[in-house]
């Protein structure tokens, strides 16, 4: 991939992400003051009380629906500047695990559907427009972890000139699964994500993935006399963790110290990524 090509598909990838918060913005318009009930309606039904186990679990989902679409709000926002910032520092540099983290990065905004979700979810629009959304969301969650894994990869295997093979194999992938896994629209869990099928070993997959990515920057680190990479693999493991929690449990005592860990994760691996190759 030359740098040129990298740079367009940067720049193209934060044009999505500024798309997707104007979508954030109406989408949390309607619920606020258009369809004000939708909210406290969604909360309240069959599928969350089931999945809360009693009534006051159901207001404490209902919370953490509430704080969710908070939360993608503001890793949005975060998402769209960093990436900016991050866009313009290393405009001159290949940095194959840089681009593929970025990527990563990325991902996350898609996560600013989540609201449609909820919308759809209360007004009568059709399934297939629900499935579709469903997909969406996971195509960004296991594009978003093959990206990561090919950035842990970077530091050995991946070269600059295969940068664009690996990221397009990774999208292939992630294409693969949204089309062929069966969504079932007309379950909800809170969390805004329709059920899937075989969503255990799903998850269980690309919880894998996610760890492979980290074990390889800290096995770089420690086999290595660069260091660097073994504070690469914590940060790496922070974000992880932080993307896992915000895309899977609705609930504020999980999202919010998810959301922390991903922004930590995410600067410090910017920060010592620009210290390894802008400052040396």
């Amino acid at each position: 991939m030359t740098l040129a090509l990298r740079n367009t598909i940067l720049r193209g990838t934060l044009a999505i992400t500024v798309v997707l918060l104007g979508i954030y913005a109406v989408a949390l318009y309607q619920l606020l003051v258009v369809h004000p009930g939708l909210s406290l309606e969604f909360t309240g039904t069959r599928m969350v009380r089931l999945l809360a186990g009693s009534r006051v679990g159901a207001e404490l989902m209902g919370y953490g629906v509430r704080t969710l679409v908070a939360t993608v709000g503001v890793l949005g926002v975060f998402t769209t500047v960093w990436f900016a910032i991050m866009i313009r520092r290393f405009r001159k540099r290949t940095a194959p695990e840089v681009f593929f983290f970025l990527m990563f990065f990325a991902t996350v905004s898609l996560d600013l559907v989540k609201p449609v979700v909820m919308l759809a979810a209360g007004l009568p629009v059709a399934f297939i427009y629900a499935n579709a959304l469903t997909r969406l969301l996971y195509f960004g969650y296991v594009l978003g972890i093959f990206c990561l894994f090919a950035s842990s990869l970077a530091n050995s295997v991946i070269d600059s000139k295969r940068t664009g093979t690996v990221f397009s194999l990774s999208a292939a992938v992630a294409v693969a699964f949204v089309y062929l896994v069966p969504v079932d629209a007309t379950q909800l869990y809170p969390s805004l994500l329709h059920r899937i099928g075989l969503e255990d070993t799903a998850h269980a997959t690309v919880g894998a993935i996610s760890a492979l990515a980290v074990v390889n920057y800290l096995h770089t680190g420690i086999s290595s006399t660069d260091r660097e990479y073994v504070i690469l693999g914590v940060a790496v493991a922070l974000a992880v963790a932080g993307r896992h929690l915000v895309f899977h449990v609705p609930h504020p005592l999980a999202l919010i110290p998810g959301a922390v860990c991903y922004v930590a994760g995410v600067l410090i691996f910017g920060r010592r990524s620009h210290q390894r190759y802008l400052w040396q």
